[in-house]
This record gives structure tokens, sequence and C-alpha cells, in this order.
């Protein structure tokens, strides 16, 4: 009843068992049946955290309280998931046993190479994978497998004496799985292990304690008159709600979206306060024996369903639905983390009586650095300088539609989830007009990206732009 794209069971019918291109309406759930064991070890990772005791020792269980959990930690769920991939086991895996931070999955072919180089050799590899010390690999590589371990080990290796002759020199660095078997991965297996995404691409969580500030004082002049011109706090004057509502705020590199849900809460804060500001003019002017009601943008009206509420709480949550539905917009070069962002905005925009905000067209999955704007493709040259008018009359109307379309999305409420299919209709008729435009603008880039001097990058460009008016593809 909510809505909402990453909840829609239809874009990842696998996880249901049913074939794609079908959807939960019309054909039932297959899904594959998942034992209690796992059930139970799910629930143990959700509620209980294993924390180590001071003065060392074993760790303890302590159970998690999710009450006290910020919107901006989904952040922590963000990087944890960019620490770790599915991969898909070429040749037989083990996992071994290592440090809190090391523990990893490594090909038996590869752990057999290394031990073919000779012992110290292995063991320079496994103290750079485990993080374990050389004492500590050496005493378990010397020790020998208990009989009961060697069974468990014999059962992993799926009763190939073969396999299990190769495996059984490494038995004591394998670890045990979450069935208490040791992890012996077989090829074709699908496993988790730990990825690379996070640290290349330089992501972490952002604190609430450091959005707060950084997004207070960005903001202070766009929603205030006076800061800019260095007036002091005391004669500030809030802007009113119909300025506020026209402010646009983008985050060309959102990751989890932590900047945007703290744009959002103060954002919404101040309309909130604008509101009342606006209706006590309004009192003064009217008298405070005359009933004000008035709408989002601050203008009178006598239409209850186009009146802000009374409640103090409602308004707070409509005025910060209104802030994500025409205020804010992200991109990201990660689609999880687009829709991590989304998933945050919703959180904090929640109502439980009206569907998801609508971010599809706000939110977007695309490179922050490398793009075109349609000055630039106007004049088919990255400055936007020239004579050279791309668009004839007929191009022009589209970017003058595709407009109207985003504005019309932008406009309508949510309220329920046929206005989110009423918003999604809309953002395909609004993407599939700027399909061509896309297409130009891919051309445009590729013209100076390349190794080529100026006099071809210019040849080249005039070549692709003969090929966008005729509508040509271009290999």
């Amino acid at each position: 009843p909510y809505g909402g794209s990453l909840f829609d069971p239809d874009r990842f019918p696998f996880l249901e068992g049913r074939d794609s291109g079908t959807t939960w309406k019309n054909t039932p759930a297959d899904p594959l049946p998942i034992d209690n064991r796992t059930v139970l070890h799910l629930l143990a990772a959700l509620q209980m955290l294993q924390v180590k005791v001071p003065g060392g020792g074993p760790t303890e269980a302590r159970r998690l309280s999710f009450r006290a959990l910020d919107i901006e930690q989904i952040g922590y769920v963000y990087e944890g998931l960019l620490d770790h991939t599915a991969k898909r086991a070429d040749a037989v895996v083990l996992g071994l046993a290592g440090t809190k931070n090391k523990e990893p999955e490594i090909p038996l072919p590869e752990l057999e190479a290394h031990r073919s180089e000779g012992e110290e050799v292995l063991l320079e590899y496994l103290k750079d994978q485990t993080g374990r010390s050389i004492s500590a690999l050496r005493k378990a590589l010397q020790k020998e497998t208990e009989i009961q371990k060697a069974q468990l080990l014999r059962v992993s290796c799926a009763n190939d004496e073969e396999l299990y002759e190769r495996v059984l020199p490494f038995a004591e660095l394998i670890r045990e799985d979450a069935f208490n078997q040791p992890m012996v991965i077989m090829p074709g297996s699908v496993y988790v292990t730990a990825g690379e995404e996070r640290r290349r691409t330089g992501t972490h969580y952002t604190p609430r304690s450091l959005t707060e500030p950084i997004v207070q004082h960005t903001l202070e002049p766009q929603v205030y008159d006076g800061p800019a011109e260095g007036k002091p706090q005391a004669e500030w004057k809030l802007r009113p709600p119909a300025h506020l509502l026209n402010l646009k705020i983008c985050d060309m590199a959102m990751g989890s979206g932590a900047f945007l849900v703290q744009a959002c809460r103060y954002l919404s804060e101040r309309l909130v306060e604008a509101w009342e500001d606006r209706e006590e003019n309004l009192r003064r002017r009217h008298g405070k024996e005359h009933p004000i009601m008035i709408t989002p943008e601050g203008e009178l009206t006598n239409d209850l369903n186009e009146a802000i509420p009374v409640d103090t709480e409602e308004r707070l949550i409509l005025a910060k639905r209104l802030i994500a539905d025409r205020c804010l917009y992200g991109v990201d070069k990660n689609p999880l983390a687009v829709e991590m962002a989304k998933l945050s905005i919703w959180l904090i925009t929640l109502d439980k009586n009206r569907a998801f905000s609508f971010l599809d067209h706000a939110f977007k999955c695309g490179d922050s650095i490398v793009g075109v704007s349609l000055d630039q493709l106007r004049h088919w040259n990255l400055d936007a300088t020239g004579d050279l008018l791309l668009f004839a009359d007929t191009t022009k109307l589209s970017i003058e539609q595709m407009i109207d379309l985003r504005c019309e999305i932008e406009s309508l409420p949510v309220n329920d989830v046929n206005d989110q299919k009423r918003k999604e209709y809309l953002l395909s008729k609004a993407d599939a007009i700027a399909h061509d435009l896309r297409q130009g603008c891919n051309m445009l880039i590729s013209s100076y990206w390349n190794n080529l001097s100026k006099s071809q990058q210019d040849d080249l460009r005039t070549a692709l732009l003969a090929a966008f008016r005729d509508g040509k593809d271009v290999a």
C-alpha cells in the first residue's frame, strides 16, 4: 500500500521463485525453502551484538535496540554492504580463520600454489591474508587434525576422498560456517566475501554531528534575508513559504543521503516557521476572530483539502514530504547508494496514512562529474558558446514537453499508490522524450573524451551533429 520501487516484488522476481517478466499480481510465489537454522542465525544477527569485554576474554552477546537508531546511520548499513560482495566459486574455496577484520575466502589452488613454494612462503602469504602471527599459523599447519573434525571435513568435501586429501593440510586453518561445519565452498556455489568497492570509492558514513552544521550554514543564506548581507542574526527575516518550496538542493555524490536527510529536516522546520509567520501576519490583517487557513505556498484558502493541517506534528510531516517532493535532488554512481538514499528519505517523511514520497525523478544513478547541460547541447559545444544552435522547432518543443512533464511530477502530491502510479507514468513519458536527447549528450561527450587532436575533435563533432540530426546510430 505504500509503494516504493525498493520494495517492488517484481524488481527481482527470482527472490520469490518467479520467472523474469512475471508479476506478483497473477503469478504465485514459489520461493526457495529456508531452513529454521538459517532463520535463527538471521534473527540472532539482527537482535544480538557481540561486544568485546574490557580486559580481554570471550565476547559478550548483548541485545540490540533500534529505538535510538538515526536515519543517517543507514550509512553504516551502506558501508557494510559495500564491504561485502557475492561471488560464485570457480574452484574449491576455503574460508580461513583470522583476526576480526580478516577472515578471507581463498581458492584451494591458490593455497596449494603457495605451499609448493615452501612453508615460509605460505606462512607469509597467510599472515598477510588472515592477520594472524607466523607462530600461530605454523602451529596450526603442524597440528594433527582430530578424528571428529576430520570426519566433518570429509562431509564438507562432499565425501570426495581426493578433495579431502587436498584440503586436509589446511584443516586447522579453516573456520566453521554458520552450521558449525568446516567452511569448504564447492565450485558453482555462491558465497559472501570481503569486497573492494568501499575502499575503491572512498565511501564513509557521514554522522549527523557533521551534516547538521554544514547544512545549516549552507542553507541559512537561502532561507533568510540577512545572512548574505552580513546583518546580525537578530535582523534576519525568514523568507515566505513559496520561496522555500522553490529551492532546489542537489547532492551530486549523495551516498546514502545523509546531507539530503539533514536538508529535509532543516528546510521542513523552517517551512513550518514560515507558515506560522504567515498565519500571524494574516491574523493581524484580518483580525484574530477570523479563521485563517493557508495553502502550503502561504496563500489564503477556504478549501479544507488545500489547507495545511492544524496539528503541529502533522504539519511537520507534511513539510518534510513537500520538501522531499519539490526541493531535494541527488546523484550517485552506485545504484545501491541511490536506493539507500531513497530509503533514508522515505523513513524521514514516513506517514502511516500515505504512500512513500515519489523520488525516482529526483534521485538518479549517474556520473556527477561528466555531463552535458541543455545549453551545451543547444550549442553542440561544452563551452556553451558560438553561433551554432542545434535545435529545430520540433526538438525545442520536445524539450519543453519534457520539462512540463517533470514540473507536473514535482507539483503532484502523493497520498496513495495511485498517485505514485500517475507519477511513474508521467516520468516514463518524460524519459521517452529524453532518450534521444541523452544520446545526443553521449555523442557530444565522446567528441571530447578521446585522444584526438583539437581539429580532429572538431571534425568528429561536426559529423556526430549530422548523425544526431538525422537520427542515425553511431557505432
